[in-house]
């Protein structure tokens, strides 16, 4: 049974082999700086410091300086990262194996790098436990579904050393991940032989498309793709904004086909609703509850296409990750204003407006001049 993501699952793998049942987490040798540790000279491999990072590669990510995997030797938890496109999009697992060897615990989450941190609002979180009492080997691994709302950053230093702020539980406190080339390879290995074997060519599942996504064309239409606990269902919901208070939203549910990269569904619901200020519903009233369609997924742009039987409402419609939504706007004190609030760069950007900035008293011209510079 796989329900977590490519590597989330590779590294699952690798820490129970590293393990065993009942004894302790490998804790990783001293590192020494991840740049004089690398001989080979392959990108997938290296680890630079942050502050080598070429400026004149528009055209790479800059993700790509930092892939491989990190241990925090302390408490043994484990971390990979990779880039999601050829931008700055990132993904990063973190896992941690018990003491007796039989839970796993991941989370997974998407974001952008930028200035050596990769914000998230997306994190998701699983464990998958192991029974070595099971009669049947295929049944032994179950996996149960924590959260997946969680948010935090990522922080690379000049060292190449990676902090954790996990905003959800303070999963990262004191953790301090390293370059770990032995974990790199394994992982990178096991991760080639993973999608050799799984059942489409890009390795791709269900829960690597779970997210929030808004429409590259029109920023007032969002959606957001749940998945079950099967691993396979997705609850798909689009919503588009209208004036104040008012949306109209779409509601579907249907398996992802892993060999056709779609999910097609039937009974879809569309309704009239009326949202508070955190994007609950308050109020709706159902226009109907017979829709037909299908949503096509490109593991190549990233991207979901909206195919609608019933009324064509997602023509032209590309859906696109939506790396700033936020799903903790009661912990902020804002309100919920899906579009109009969106800020696109660091999450600091939106603690002062940029039209509530006081200008300087005319008293002051060297200042207003300095501020402004």
């Amino acid at each position: 049974m796989r329900k977590f993501g490519v590597f989330a699952a590779v590294m699952a793998a690798i820490a129970v082999s590293v393990t065993g049942c009942g004894s302790k987490p490998a804790a990783a040798e001293p590192a020494a700086e991840p740049a004089q540790e690398q001989e080979a000279p392959a990108a997938e491999t290296a680890a630079p410091a942050a502050e080598e990072v070429p400026e004149a590669e528009d055209t790479q990510n800059p993700v790509m300086n930092f892939v491989g995997a990190y241990t925090d030797k302390d408490s043994g938890f484990s971390l990979f990262i990779e880039p999601t496109d050829g931008v700055d999009g990132a993904r990063v697992a973190v896992g941690h194996v018990s003491e007796d060897g039989n839970e796993y615990t991941a989370w997974e989450m998407t974001g952008r790098f930028k200035d050596n941190v990769i914000p998230y609002t997306n994190a998701v979180c699983f464990k998958q436990t192991y029974n070595p009492e099971a009669e049947d080997p295929q049944n032994s691994v179950t996996v149960e579904d924590i959260y997946s709302d969680g948010s935090g950053s990522f922080e690379i230093s000049a060292d190449s050393k990676i902090t954790w702020k996990d905003d959800k539980e303070n999963a990262g406190e004191g953790m301090v991940f390293e370059w770990d080339q032995e974990r790199t390879e394994q992982v990178q290995q096991l991760m080639s032989q993973n999608q050799d074997e799984d059942t489409t060519s890009d390795g791709m599942m269900a829960m690597d498309w779970a997210g929030p996504y808004k429409d590259r064309n029109d920023e007032s239409l969002t959606m957001e793709i749940k998945v079950g606990e099967d691993g396979s269902l997705c609850e798909i919901t689009v919503t588009k904004k209208g004036e104040g208070s008012q949306a109209q939203r779409w509601q579907m549910s249907a398996p992802y086909q892993n060999d056709k990269k779609i999910v097609e569904y039937e009974g879809g619901k569309k309704m009239d609703v009326e949202l508070d200020e955190f994007g609950e519903v308050v109020s709706s009233s159902a226009i109907y509850e017979d829709g037909t369609g299908t949503f096509t997924f490109d593991p190549e742009s990233m991207t979901v296409t909206w195919k609608d039987d019933k009324e064509d409402a997602g023509k032209d419609v590309v859906f696109a990750m939506d790396y700033n939504a936020s799903g903790t706007q009661e912990e902020s004190g804002e309100g919920y204003e899906p579009m109009e609030g969106e800020v696109i760069g660091d999450p600091g950007d939106q603690e002062i407006p940029e039209e509530d900035v006081s200008m300087p008293e005319e008293s002051e011209p060297d200042q207003s001049e300095d501020t402004n510079y």
